[in-house]
């Protein structure tokens, strides 16, 4: 059998004929990308600045429950009793002792608590004693955004606690 030159050979297309196809994305497919990119890049700088929120405001909290948890312990290595002074409608933690600064909060933030009655407090006045214990305290620490904590001072363990108060 002869073999024919000209038989079967497969078809070439040119390279901008029918037969090839050319690989790439189209510009609507870029646009619709690059926009949800951007949506995603929004929503992450978003929570992002949330969360540097939340954390300042944790920092105030901690910086409360700190400086309450120092003046226990400073009674407890001194022997001595330890009075620090809550000053509600200031916003400031004062501590007894000479020399130490007052914790104020910044001016966003409040400090309240109420007596038996229901009715607000100015002042309160927290003793830590050297065995440990305190007289006890319940006072109520707001923050600007994400709500109210609750801070507590055990009486007979003179431990400090916070707690996140449910929104009402």
């Amino acid at each position: 059998m002869p073999i024919s030159t000209t038989g079967n050979k497969p078809r070439r297309g040119n390279r901008l004929g029918p037969l090839s196809r050319q690989s790439g994305f189209t510009l609507l497919e870029l646009l619709f990308v690059l926009v949800i990119v951007g949506l995603s890049g929004a929503l992450v700088i978003n929570n992002i600045g949330r969360l540097a929120s939340r954390s300042s405001e944790m920092s105030q909290v901690d910086n409360v429950v700190r400086e309450l948890k120092r003046a226990r312990v400073q009674a407890i290595l001194s022997g001595l009793p330890n009075r620090v002074e809550l000053q509600y409608a200031a916003g400031t933690i004062v501590p007894a002792r000479q020399g130490q600064a007052p914790l104020r909060l910044p001016a966003r933030y409040a400090i309240q608590a109420n007596d038996a009655a229901g009715l607000p407090i100015e002042a309160q006045g927290i003793v830590f004693y050297p065995d440990g214990s305190a007289t006890q305290a319940l006072f109520l620490l707001s923050t600007p955004s994400y709500g109210s904590y609750e801070i507590r001072v055990h009486g007979l363990s003179g431990r400090v606690e916070s707690h996140p108060v449910a929104a009402s």
